[in-house]
């Protein structure tokens, strides 16, 4: 390799990839970059695939997923066994599959279990549709209030908690609130925020062999 560098050869990687049959190419799949979850998939993305010489080719759509229904329902099992039977959710956008599955499994089960789901609120998968819904939530007369709130993303759920907590809404004193992701910004203490961790690792390296 030293003499090539010398000589000024450069490797091809089109010449490569006709020789190898391989791109070296991974296709990494990314939602809206206002969700911190994406920014640490793709760090995790980075750390597995440059010490293989993989290159990654960024894109904007749903691929490799967690299970959304075990961990929503985890989550159901959880506030319905602390004493919570009304609840809200805070949706995503309607078209991503992960913020639909992870509503319908979640609705399922409080509804099989002895809850209810009393009202759903479009969080538009960000921190400010998080906040947006959690001033809803904060405005509504006490006695209408859900007893807690499943947002289906730590970023909506961080949102969430501060309006709430502008209004002087004590989290979870007076209104439990969980999310989904395990990001690493909604576990620090100002949030502690109970969530379903994705498996970053794992997901990487399954979408890395697909």
């Amino acid at each position: 390799m030293s003499l090539a560098i010398e000589h000024g050869c450069m490797a091809n990687a089109m010449a490569r990839t006709l020789s190898s049959g391989r791109s070296g190419l991974v296709g990494l799949v990314l939602g809206t970059i206002d969700n911190p979850f994406y920014a640490e998939l793709m760090q995790e993305a980075v750390s597995q695939c440059a010490p293989r010489g993989i290159r990654l080719m960024l894109l904007h759509a749903s691929a490799v997923t967690c299970d959304n229904r075990s961990g929503a329902e985890q989550l159901a099992a959880l506030l319905l066994a602390a004493g919570h039977l009304n609840f809200a959710i805070v949706k995503g956008g309607d078209e991503s599959s992960n913020s639909v599955e992870r509503e319908r499994a979640f609705t399922e089960y409080v509804s099989a279990n002895g809850g209810k789901v009393v009202l759903r609120v479009g969080g538009g998968s960000s921190y400010d549709g998080g906040f947006a819904a959690g001033r809803i939530f904060a405005e509504m007369p006490v006695r209408r209030r859900p007893d807690a709130i499943f947002a289906v993303a730590d970023i909506m759920a961080m949102g969430v908690v501060d309006a709430l907590r502008i209004a002087e809404v004590a989290v979870p004193r007076d209104i439990s609130v969980v999310g989904f992701d395990g990001i690493a910004p909604a576990a620090r203490p100002i949030y502690g925020i109970t969530t379903v961790a994705q498996p970053l690792r794992a997901m990487v390296g399954r979408g890395s062999i697909c």
